[in-house]
């Protein structure tokens, strides 16, 4: 037999066999298919039948609820529902303990107890009010002289939307939405109120001035980065800070003893160093025409290189090859004790969310850190 022969008996070969292997691949297709579709017509059933359930709870619910009640000369609506023969243990929990804190008082109740009893902070509004009396003022004070006579929203529903944005971080279109306009107006408010109160922040020389006035002795330096998000291009290298591995706009903040921030720098880079933002702002000569001194981190080590009379304090820093005396960590650990109400400042100013990651321009991140930084000390200092 030639090569062609044995070629073609192998064919014949191969080829029934394949034949039986694709039909009996073709049935089991065809019971899967009809099981799939007695699957989805179960499915159609049950979903007819689930939507007359739910039209018949509707109905019942809908003639089981009581007319609304009157309150003040208009309808409202009792929540819950609750009958004349309804015991009090069928209330939900959170109602139980409304019922109870009412007995208790033996007057008109505060809210705050109310809050307290269902485990839920009513004290935001009390921190706000005062900022918001703030904020209105400011705002008539402005619409005043340049001689506005309207807005598209009174000016106290501008303050409250201005401060859920800063305070809570909420989106602009959230807030549209629900005050009937537009984004863009939103907007505005918001820039407008940051730039009245950023206007109102002091400048260095005359934080320094003030807290001499007052007898002070020293300021707290701080320096830190707040995130944004990443920069295309030539900003993308700029604002990277390769202490923080992450992109950010740096800034350097003075408070005074008590930890109360006085003044906030302008918006830099994220891979500016501490000591070099002092620098660019003559920090230490400030200092000097002041009289004051300065407690700062080994951020700021180099700045002064004064030995017998320093302006700007820093710690001791150890090396691999030279350690820390038993004196020179005491040093450490008095000058931190010193700088402790700076981390505090800090903490207070980054209670507004807004801060949880910029997502502006440096020109306005610096209007928006010194108006929170007014903010801040109208609601500590209250």
């Amino acid at each position: 037999m030639n090569r062609v022969d044995i070629f073609t008996d192998e064919l014949l070969e191969r080829i029934p066999a394949r034949r039986a292997e694709l039909d009996e691949r073709e049935e089991l297709l065809a019971k899967e298919l009809a099981e799939v579709r007695a699957e989805r017509d179960e499915l159609a059933v049950a979903e007819r039948v689930l939507e007359r359930v739910s039209e018949q709870l509707a109905d019942e619910r809908a003639s089981a609820a009581p007319a609304p009640g009157q309150m003040g000369g208009r309808a409202v609506m009792l929540v819950p529902h609750r009958t004349p023969d309804m015991e009090e243990t069928m209330l939900p929990p959170d109602y139980q303990r409304i019922l109870a804190t009412a007995r208790q008082a033996a007057g008109p109740g505060m809210a705050r107890q109310v809050g307290d009893a269902l485990g839920i902070d009513a004290s935001e509004r009390s921190k706000l009010e005062p900022l918001r009396g703030k904020l209105v003022d400011l705002l008539r004070r402005h619409l005043k002289v340049v001689r506005s006579r309207w807005r598209t929203l009174p000016p106290g529903k501008i303050a409250v939307i201005v401060l859920a944005v800063l305070r809570h971080d909420q989106r602009l279109a959230d807030m549209a939405g629900g005050n009937n306009v537009s984004e863009s107006t939103v907007r505005r408010c918001r820039d407008e109120l940051i730039t009245l109160l950023a206007a109102q922040a002091p400048r260095l020389d005359r934080a320094l001035k003030k807290v001499a006035r007052q007898g002070g002795e020293v300021v707290l330096i701080y320096g830190t980065l707040f995130a944004t998000q990443r920069r295309t291009r030539n900003a993308d290298r700029r604002n990277y800070s390769g202490k923080h591995h992450r992109h950010g706009l740096h800034f350097l903040a003075l408070t005074d003893g008590r930890g109360r921030l006085i003044w906030i720098s302008a918006a830099r880079p994220g891979r500016t160093h501490d000591s070099t933002a002092a620098r660019h702002d003559h920090l230490q000569a400030h200092l000097r025409a002041t009289g004051l001194g300065a407690l700062a981190d080994l951020g700021f080590r180099g700045l002064d290189n004064g030995v017998l009379d320093p302006l700007i304090v820093t710690g001791f820093h150890a090396t691999h090859t030279h350690k820390l005396t038993p004196g020179q960590k005491t040093a450490n650990r008095v000058l931190a004790n010193g700088r402790a109400p700076v981390e505090h400042g800090f903490a207070h100013l980054k209670n507004w969310r807004i801060l949880t990651k910029l997502r502006t321009e440096p020109a306005r991140a610096t209007c928006l850190l010194r108006a929170l930084l007014v903010l801040t000390n109208l609601e500590v200092n209250r």
